[in-house]
């Protein structure tokens, strides 16, 4: 499954940066009040971006919020495997010296991580350590397992995104008409 990027064509920059501002806050909103796996997918249903429009959005603006310098020259390429209830959506992570890329799973990943997408999102938005929910049975890791419970730590909050130069100079780009 391809996962949909947003789409902000016929917005202006403001209108653009207004949107993702608005869906990031109310994502987190959700992730944040509540406890229940059950009740915070359908919140996020609810959202007329749905939850892989959800997961489209925090993919967008990963190589905003990667943090090189916590990743202190890792490299390799995680899979992850997030089960929303409904289907599970697969997608990479490519660590590079100093970048971070989403890409299409490959077939030899270094780590494969699988995990509800509640789950994924208590770990995206700081409400949960990747290494607890790892601990805790939440998830399920093969291959590298120290670059599968330690790379939430490389990465900000998804609203960070927002206040990169490089990601509001795409924004922008497809924010025009």
């Amino acid at each position: 499954m391809t996962i949909p990027l947003p789409d902000f064509s016929g917005m202006s920059d403001d209108e653009a940066l207004a949107y993702a501002t608005d869906f990031l806050t109310r994502l987190e909103d959700v992730v944040g009040r509540t406890p229940d796996d059950t009740e915070m997918l359908d919140g996020i249903r609810r959202l007329p971006e749905g939850t892989v429009g959800a997961l489209g959005f925090i993919l967008y603006g990963v190589p905003a919020i990667f943090r090189p310098e916590q990743a202190e020259g890792e490299t390799g390429t995680v899979v992850f495997a997030l089960d929303d209830g409904e289907r599970t959506v697969r997608f990479c992570m490519e660590f590079l010296p100093g970048e971070c890329r989403v890409t299409e799973p490959p077939a030899d990943p270094d780590a494969v991580i699988r995990l509800s997408f509640a789950v994924f999102l208590r770990i995206a938005f700081k409400f949960m350590d990747g290494n607890d929910a790892y601990l805790a049975g939440l998830t399920d890791v093969t291959g590298d397992v120290f670059l599968a419970t330690h790379l939430d730590q490389w990465f900000g909050v998804p609203g960070d995104a927002l206040t990169d130069e490089a990601t509001a100079a795409r924004l922008a780009s497809g924010a025009r008409s």
